[in-house]
């Protein structure tokens, strides 16, 4: 074995190899290059950044290390008011003028290609190596059989035949795709034209589609908002982000402001260390917030991957159409060679019994003119006799008839191969595949594409999230858990929009169950109690209304998260103002702290200033009920509104409903308050929930 530095061969490889690839990474320089030199010169120089830096950051975010070059890098910048300062953007009304945005920083439409026209699914379906194998073997049996044929009037019903397979197999699949198609496209434009985001622009809020956010935009933000664009965070409380979309990343990662981030790791030089980017198409799991718009489209770190997989997309065959690809091609050579070796056979035997027959014809017409010249009045009996042929029956001469024969030679080769060619196999796999699409319909699963129900049905295990996908991803309050026992809410909000639809199905009724607390719940300071809880305790946006609507409501709370939905469908219920609450206790920061749902805390907590409370300061909390428990050593009388022990009776009652709940698929969450004092209020952050006053359940 010679060493690489002995075998000139493998240097002189190695070497081409290595100019190889400098030429490459030379020309991928050129190209970024030109990208950058592109973008600047469209860019109309009226702000401070341009897109190529903002990429740069976002990059130094997703490739961050130890050295923490994002931080870095937005300290350049001069933080976050010198970026505010260089988008022209006011920290309080956002951007007071839109000129050039869209031109230097691009457009956050994301282009959805129109559906392709009928005519292309049927050329997709003719891309089929099966397909295209019956077609010339259809072409090839109706010329043969029109003009070859034993019978030209029929022969050619066969090829007919093939023809008409062909097009139910084209018209079945390219007509079920093109209707899914067209589904899916409405169902993008809908959810694209549903999804809307909190932006101030010129100090008014508004709710903008994600195709109006510009670079520059102060944009809210909530649980379970997915980022419209690239964003730098200005303000955060508890925010957590899911970035396993784009990244990965199964844990949630968490937020903060530049500033608070500076501090932390100045603190604490770690691993751990928080950003104030967030990227686009990432989920905010927790926390709410603000932040500024830095990269939309095709510039954000969600449109950066996206081209990326466009330029690198290839069709990919499934695995059924490889399996039909692979049967076609070996039926085809199946049927190739029997059809040569056909032909072969067929053709040595012709000749021997050509070369039989050319002499026996020979010898015939040697007799045949011996007697025609010396025995012309010989009786033509004794004629015929001597050549041993019937009478009037003329020699043939078999050159006359090579032609014919080659031909029947051909013909009857072509036929094997044709016949070998299973005409009723792609038709069956269509048919089959737009049956499953059908089957599926009926339990309101659209299938954007044929093959879809192949890959399916050859699936064992399906990992899926369950909220909305499993269940409807809707909830409702509709039963309460006491100390003392139970309470059934008459009927969901829900169950009484599917009735009044039922009356009139084009038409949806917004009528919605409102009656009085007292019904349900008759001691007024237990009433106090609950609502204020579960009002300071829910993440939603507060629109106030010019005029009534239907149900009375002066106000709407939108929020993205079902289970503040429920909640505040619940309050809307019994009529309570969560502005109203909110305006009283929680309007001034230096009255109130809150501390965010987490998912290994497992609940949310207000604290207040009290005026009511023995210590002057309150909290108020919900959470997963599987602690309640653990934390709760009193509990608040439905009945009285006293303070009375949590006792051992009480506690079984409540464990034993909770596992009822759970064998139900019921979600239960706990309700509670605590009096604290004004060190617990201050420490809020470190507030561990300890003898806290159980309310419901």
């Amino acid at each position: 074995m010679i060493p690489n530095e002995q075998n000139p061969e493998i240097n002189n490889n190695n070497k081409d190899q290595d100019k190889t690839q400098d030429i490459e990474k030379i020309e991928k320089i050129n190209e970024i290059q030109k990208e950058e030199l592109e973008m600047r010169a469209h860019s109309s120089g009226m702000y401070g950044l341009d897109i190529i830096e903002i990429e740069k950051l976002m990059g130094f975010y997703k490739e961050r290390g130890t050295n923490y070059l994002d931080l870095e890098s937005i300290k350049e910048m001069g933080g976050p008011e010198g970026i505010m300062s260089k988008l022209k953007t006011d920290p309080k009304n956002g951007i007071s003028s839109t000129e050039n945005r869209e031109n230097d920083f691009g457009s956050n439409k994301v282009f959805i290609e129109p559906v392709p026209p009928f005519c292309s699914y049927v050329c997709e379906a003719l891309e089929d190596l099966m397909v295209r194998i019956l077609i010339a073997a259809a072409i090839v049996q109706i010329i043969l059989g029109i003009t070859l044929g034993e019978d030209p009037s029929k022969d050619w019903i066969d090829g007919l035949s093939i023809i008409i397979a062909v097009l139910v197999v084209t018209l079945v699949g390219s007509i079920t795709n093109y209707q899914k198609e067209t589904k899916f496209h409405e169902l993008n434009t809908v959810q694209n034209e549903g999804t809307t985001y909190k932006i101030i622009r010129k100090g008014i809020p508004t709710e903008m589609k994600s195709d109006d956010i510009l670079v520059g935009d102060l944009i809210n933000i909530m649980v379970e908002d997915i980022m419209p664009s690239d964003i730098l965070l200005i303000e955060g409380n508890g925010i957590k982000m899911d970035e396993s979309s784009l990244t990965g990343e199964s844990d949630s990662l968490r937020k903060e402001s530049y500033e608070k981030c500076i501090l932390i790791k100045n603190e604490n030089n770690s691993s751990k260390i928080p950003s104030p980017l967030m990227l686009s198409g990432t989920n905010c799991v927790e926390g709410t917030g603000y932040g500024i718009v830095l990269a939309v489209g095709d510039h954000s770190q969600k449109g950066i991957i996206r081209r990326t997989v466009d330029n690198a997309q290839e069709n990919s065959q499934t695995p059924l159409e490889k399996k039909l690809e692979s049967i076609a091609e070996n039926i085809g050579w199946f049927g190739m060679i029997a059809g040569v070796v056909t032909l072969v056979a067929l053709t040595i035997r012709f000749i021997i019994h050509y070369l039989k027959s050319d002499k026996k014809y020979q010898k015939d017409s040697a007799i045949k003119d011996f007697i025609n010249s010396y025995l012309i009045n010989y009786p033509y009996d004794i004629y015929n006799k001597a050549l041993k042929i019937e009478a009037n029956t003329p020699l043939v001469n078999p050159k006359s008839e090579i032609s014919k024969n080659v031909l029947n030679i051909i013909m009857l080769s072509v036929s094997i191969i044709v016949v070998a060619i299973p005409e009723g196999l792609p038709l069956a796999v269509t048919l089959s595949l737009a049956f499953s699409i059908k089957k599926l319909m009926d339990f309101k699963n659209l299938v954007r594409k044929m093959h879809a129900c192949e890959t399916m049905g050859g699936a064992n295990y399906i990992c899926t999230d369950k909220t909305g996908t499993l269940t409807k991803n809707e909830m409702n309050v509709f039963r309460v858990l006491t100390a003392k026992g139970q309470i059934e809410l008459k009927e969901t909000i829900e169950d009484n929009e599917t009735k009044a639809l039922d009356k009139n199905k084009n038409v949806k009724n917004e009528l919605k169950i409102r009656e009085k607390h007292d019904i349900y719940f008759k001691n007024s300071n237990y009433w106090d109690q609950l609502r204020i809880a579960v009002a300071l305790n829910v993440d939603g946006q507060i629109k106030e209304l010019e005029n009534a609507d239907i149900n009375g409501d002066t106000e709407t709370c939108e929020t993205k998260n079902k289970t503040d939905k429920a909640f505040i469908d619940f309050l809307y219920r019994f009529r309570v103002s969560i502005s109203e609450e909110r305006t009283k206790y929680i309007s001034n920061k230096n009255f109130y702290k809150q501390i965010p749902f987490d998912s290994k805390r497992k609940r949310m907590t207000t604290f207040i200033k009290h005026d009511l409370s023995q210590t002057g300061y309150r909290l108020y909390t919900k959470g997963g009920a599987e602690k309640v428990n653990v934390y709760c050593k009193n509990y608040l009388d439905p009945e009285t509104g006293t303070v009375k022990p949590l006792g051992d009776t009480e506690r079984y009652f409540i464990s034993d409903s909770i596992q009822q709940f759970n064998k139900q698929m019921l979600r239960s969450l706990y309700i509670c308050y605590k009096d604290i004092s004004e060190k617990e209020f201050e420490n809020a952050e470190k507030f561990k929930n300890s003898e806290i006053l159980f309310i419901l359940l």
